[in-house]
């Protein structure tokens, strides 16, 4: 791109909280889905917890000071008319819904001893999803038609553990500590989310500035990353958005 050009963000007024912890509810089958969602909600160790205003907080001052790093000038939305006289490139990014999700997420650790014997242990740890919905318009060109984005990440317990011998016995034990993840950890994640998403978009204005300028019927081999410190692009495959259908 030439240059990164003008963005006005726009952003959703609060954040959906789910749940999906249906095996801790107690008859949870024969319950109708608001009294099962508020008993979720009631008995949920993260979700009940999180202030949304904390965490928007957190997500969009990250995301601004994200895209003003890679060259953007950046718009809200109290600023929309001011935003509507600049000159192109100038982008809308809407972010339309942010979702958390609170879930235990089944780990497994493994290692031989003794000749081929498997020794496993098996954990069930807390795991919060962060998942964002972007539209993103490009104004002022053919095509303005807007592109929904997708992206989630997720955060868990830390845990920190392996198998070990003991000497003489041979006796294989498994000694381990696990972090439990807290609120102000949930809160620190959307804070690195900001930074990293507004690279995300940074990545796809950029490929699909490549798009366009390339010959008609011809489509790019690689989806690119570009790497701001090292001033280099690489080709990614999951650190991006997903695309959705319309």
């Amino acid at each position: 791109m030439n240059k990164p050009g003008s963005m006005l963000i726009l952003i959703p007024d609060y954040v959906y909280k789910n749940s999906l912890k249906q095996f801790e509810i107690e008859n949870a089958d024969s319950l109708n889905e608001w009294t099962l969602d508020s008993t979720l909600f009631a008995n949920s160790l993260y979700i009940q917890n999180i202030s949304d205003s904390i965490i928007l907080k957190k997500y969009i001052d990250n995301l601004i000071i994200g895209l003003k790093q890679y060259g953007f000038k950046i718009f809200t939305e109290s600023q929309t008319d001011s935003f509507m006289l600049i000159s192109p490139p100038s982008f809308i990014v809407n972010l339309s819904q942010i979702e958390l999700e609170e879930y235990i997420m089944p780990v497994r650790d493994e290692e031989y001893f003794n000749d081929g014997d498997l020794y496993f242990m098996e954990f069930d740890l807390n795991a919060v999803n962060i998942n964002s919905w972007f539209e993103i318009t490009e104004l002022n060109t053919q095509d303005q038609e807007s592109k929904i984005l997708f992206t989630s990440d997720y955060t868990f317990d830390d845990i920190e553990g392996g198998f070990r011998q003991m000497p003489f016995t041979w006796e294989v034990k498994y000694k381990y500590t696990i972090d439990t993840l807290t609120v102000d950890d949930i809160y620190d994640f959307a804070e690195f989310l900001g930074k990293e998403y507004a690279a995300y978009i940074y990545d796809y204005n950029m490929n699909e500035y490549i798009k366009k300028h390339l010959p008609e019927n011809v489509l790019p081999d690689y989806y690119f990353h570009y790497n701001r410190q090292r001033q280099s692009l690489s080709p990614v495959l999951e650190d991006k958005f997903i695309e959705m259908k319309p």
